[in-house]
């Protein structure tokens, strides 16, 4: 095992969490492990549940069926979680794992199952379909569950799937072996996780890394937010503020930096907040930021509705670069490990603090170094006090640093363009502006998707909890400059129109399919002085309220 760990996984000394939870795994304890992502959690039960089997005697069979019950949020994290236990079963060729996951095919899934699967990594709703309906899923010698990425699986109960939660736990009480153990690992401690916990623990050892001063017990490898949160200490926090007409030629500018043009290029990740949106941006990227050989863009994106084959595909191929760039919804935030990230760029802000540190935790990860970079506007500001009050210190980048970059580049950013001299920062911001806007105004099926992600954006804004509502509020957005992150040149209230237009093209419908806004909302901006005026009364109401 230990060999086997040196030359495949390249682990040649277990982190502070490996360390204090092997040994109550192997000692047959149930389990509650919290600690800061990218601490090497997953290796705490996957290492001493392969060395207890690979001692079993008799030897362990895949005729035996499962031993193991390992539940994952994600299809992406199971496929990571197997392809680790594959290289961790190396040696002992008769441990056999595999994975059930939703986006597979059941019929396949059923003929592994017949065949017989040792460690069987799944997510909940499709474990929760095979128990009900695949009677070769035997559970009479399952020793140990395992749930990994708890404060997920409390998002998902909230969801609606505390039902598929509950009927696999009461099964394996039903069905399962006496002696079971059961594992639960998780980022944070909140209320949903501590009742999960009470589901399915039964007098647990905790294994917290985090001690109730703020002081790790790991020697530093974390620090903590709040009652119930850790973050990687070598994970640098910064944010930016920029008006919403300068968001996309910023972030394009950020993006030319680091991953196109640098001499050390890095690997970025960038949130957004809907598929539409990364759906938009990635075939923007890859028309305008993704031109001539030599500087190529490794441009990749991944969302919910992708196909799981191809979601399996991109995950893989991006781990595997060295940099590149990697749009993507939330679904990319929760447990997995792609190697050598550098930059987390959150473009659209997260609506709760565990959601932040998801996202940043796929980078420094076990002791590396990282940077965090969030997008603000200038009337989200007071976001940098909702972190401040969960202990996040973060630093403020000027966004004149990034647009400055895009100097070094002016000669090319000035071919096609209709600017005659691109000398300056502005000129250059224009110049790129003018180029995003171009590939959207002269192709009517980018209109499309510009108009869809744009509309997605202004749902998805509106969702943000009660809680933060006077930051993030529909009432603030400038309506006009908004379309314009998206290289909209069309007035916000014709958007609908031209998007239902594209649909009925494609699908031959008549029916007005498009989310239709009564009235343009254009009163109470961020952005006072970029467009539109708003009444004398309700406009002094305005600078009244941001004067207080």
């Amino acid at each position: 095992m230990v060999s086997n760990l040196e030359a495949v996984l390249k682990v040649k000394e277990m982190t502070e969490v490996q360390k204090q939870s092997i040994p109550w795994v192997i000692a047959g304890r149930d389990v509650l492990i919290k600690s800061q992502t990218g601490s090497g959690k997953t290796l705490c039960y996957a290492v001493p549940i392969v060395h207890l089997l690979q001692k079993m005697e008799p030897r362990v069979s895949r005729e035996h069926g499962v031993y193991s019950l390992v539940i994952v949020p994600t299809r992406e994290l199971a496929v990571q979680s197997l392809e680790l236990f594959q290289k961790l079963t190396r040696p002992f060729t008769w441990i056999v794992p595999g994975a059930i996951m939703g986006g597979e095919k059941k019929k396949s899934e059923k003929s592994r199952l017949r065949k017989g699967i040792n460690i069987l990594i799944c997510t909940p709703g499709r474990l929760a379909d095979h128990l009900q309906n695949t009677e070769s899923l035997g559970l009479s010698n399952v020793k140990w569950l395992v749930i990994d990425e708890a404060d997920r699986h409390v998002a998902l109960l909230e969801m609606g799937f505390q039902k598929d939660v509950s009927q696999i736990v009461d099964i394996l009480q039903q069905r399962g072996s006496a002696d079971r153990n059961t594992l639960l690992l998780s980022a944070t401690l909140s209320k949903g996780v501590e009742e999960l916990a009470c589901m399915s623990l039964q007098n647990p050892v905790r294994v917290d890394m985090v001690q109730s001063d703020g002081k790790s017990s790991s020697d530093g490898a974390a620090k903590e937010i709040g009652d119930a949160i850790a973050l990687p200490e070598h994970l640098s926090h910064h944010y930016m503020v920029t008006p919403s007409k300068l968001r996309l030629v910023t972030l394009a500018a950020f993006i030319m930096w680091k991953c196109k043009l640098s001499n050390k290029r890095s690997k970025v990740l960038v949130f957004m907040s809907t598929q539409q949106s990364v759906d938009f941006h990635y075939d923007l990227f890859h028309t305008v930021l993704g031109e001539g050989e030599t500087s190529k863009l490794n441009l990749f994106k991944l969302h919910g509705e992708m196909a799981q084959k191809e979601r399996t595909q991109v995950f893989q191929e991006f781990s595997k670069l060295k940099d590149g760039l990697l749009l993507c919804t939330d679904v990319a935030s929760r447990g997995l490990d792609m190697p050598r990230v550098k930059w987390i760029i959150q473009y659209t802000p997260p609506a709760t603090a565990t959601d932040y540190v998801h996202r940043v935790g796929r980078t420094a990860r076990i002791g590396g170094h990282g940077n965090a970079l969030l997008f603000l506007l200038p009337s989200e500001v007071d976001y940098i006090k909702v972190l401040a009050e969960q202990k996040v210190k973060i630093e403020s980048v000027p966004m004149d640093d990034v647009l400055e970059t895009l100097r070094m580049h002016a000669a090319s950013l000035a071919q096609g363009s209709k600017i005659k001299h691109v000398k300056t920062v502005e000129e250059c911001c224009a110049a790129l502006q003018m180029k995003l806007e171009d590939c959207v105004s002269k192709n009517k099926e980018m209109t499309a998707l510009a108009g869809k992600a744009y509309q997605s954006a202004i749902r998805a804004y509106a969702a943000y909890p009660a809680a933060l509502k006077h930051i993030f509020h529909k009432r603030f957005l400038h309506l006009g400059h908004m379309a314009k992150s998206f290289a909209l040149l069309e007035d916000p209230t014709m958007i609908g129109n031209i998007v239902n237009r594209q649909h009925q093209k494609d699908h031959g419908s008549s029916r007005n399919w498009a989310p239709q806004r009564k009235k343009p909302l254009t009163q109470t901006m961020s952005e006072f002085d970029s467009g539109f005026s708003a009444p004398p009364k309700k406009k002094a109401k305005a600078e009244k309220e941001e004067e207080t």
